[in-house]
């Protein structure tokens, strides 16, 4: 890929950072291309009918990699994989199931600047298929002031306590969050917005309780769309990872968390029913409904306004694997900037950052709301 001015990028970045209520985290600059199944890459034709299509990219300096496909149409059978040139990372297989009636797919990271896509095709579908990228995405930093990278393990500040800590530590209030932080760790999914932003979402349940895959996040992760925006935004490039969480968890120390580099149960595309800035609220419903093997939970919400006694935020920090952040105390409803929150000073417990956004606020009775943006010292919560 060929350079570009980076530190025009920091700057526009450092100044995105003042802003009370932010737009999502860009972490890559977007590269325009035109490679498909016919123009680029070589094919290796298999002993027994098959084949293989593999395809070299290389963006030098690059922390991660991913690609935004504007045509993605597998046959029944074919797989596609991506992988850095050393094999320390892969993601796939992608097959007929990200499938989308408008063929866009938006691919999920893989460290290193040295990144292969290959695709398998069976004798039976051959010349079926169709894989078109138009967008590479050189990941270029990381969220929040002190990171120097982005989307790995360990990306977020040592004051962050992994899920799987003991999430009643320290309270001073007898609530014992231990049954809802092991439902909800199944809810909670870290969103690639386009290619090359980020946010926290969370699977949600409706009054039918019928499994429709709705998702929730904050509307502010869509940039300036306006209310309203089913009818034109489309949302085929985002992707959601699922379950990233580790059994091994750091508790709020300076030791690094020994973990997956990252999920491997990931959704690709969805639609979006509803969003509301004045509530920074986005609904979605995933294009394609996880697997029941997966054993996702579906969030209980609430729409009430008044306070609760304690709080607990499950998310992921500056893309970092899944965190837990808890209040002891009340919080107090109120308007900021034009967008009702949920006020809270501080946390007892962990904290929230960058990539926190459009997380789950979760009361005693397992109803959430949603997070709408941090700053380091006061966080405001919808």
């Amino acid at each position: 890929m060929p350079s570009f001015d980076l530190q025009s990028m920091i700057a526009e970045d450092e100044i995105e950072a003042t802003q009370v209520i932010k737009k999502p985290y860009r972490f890559g600059k977007k590269f325009s291309v035109a490679m498909d199944l016919f123009n680029s890459g070589q094919w290796t034709e298999l002993e027994n009918g098959d084949r293989l299509w593999r395809l070299n990219v290389v963006s030098s300096g690059a922390r991660t990699m991913n690609f935004m496909m504007d045509r993605y149409n597998l046959p029944e059978g074919a797989e596609m994989y991506i992988y850095n040139d050393n094999h320390t990372d892969k993601i796939g297989p992608y097959t007929i199931n990200e499938n989308q009636e408008d063929g866009i797919l938006g691919t999920w990271v893989v460290y290193g600047d040295n990144v292969w896509i290959e695709y398998y095709e069976p004798a039976s579908v051959r010349g079926l298929g169709r894989i078109s990228i138009n967008e590479v995405v050189h990941g270029y930093r990381g969220f929040g002031e002190a990171e120097e990278s982005f989307l790995k393990l360990n990306e977020s500040a040592a004051c962050n306590v992994d899920v799987m800590c003991d999430p009643n530590q320290g309270s001073t209030n007898g609530q014992d969050w231990s049954t809802i932080r092991d439902n909800y760790r199944h809810a909670v999914a870290r969103i690639i917005i386009n290619g090359a932003g980020l946010c926290t979402g969370t699977l949600v349940n409706n009054v039918r309780e019928d499994g429709t895959p709705y998702f929730l996040t904050a509307d502010h992760c869509l940039g300036n769309t306006g209310d309203g925006a089913s009818s034109f935004y489309s949302a085929t490039g985002w992707t959601f990872g699922f379950d990233w969480y580790t059994n091994t968890p750091d508790c709020a120390t300076n030791s690094n968390t020994v973990g997956a580099q990252n999920p491997t149960r990931v959704i690709a595309g969805a639609t979006l029913r509803a969003n509301r800035g004045a509530s920074d609220v986005a609904l979605f419903e995933l294009n394609s409904t996880p697997p029941a093997s997966w054993d996702l939970y579906y969030a209980g919400w609430s729409r009430a306004t008044s306070g609760v006694t304690s709080q607990l935020s499950i998310h992921h920090p500056s893309g970092d694997i899944m965190k837990l952040a808890r209040n002891d105390q009340s919080t107090s409803f109120v308007t900021v900037s034009g967008i009702s929150c949920w006020n809270i000073a501080d946390w007892d417990y962990g904290v929230t950052e960058g990539g926190s956004s459009g997380s789950c606020l979760l009361n005693p009775q397992a109803d959430y709301r949603t997070i709408t943006g941090w700053k380091c010292s006061l966080f405001w919560y919808k």
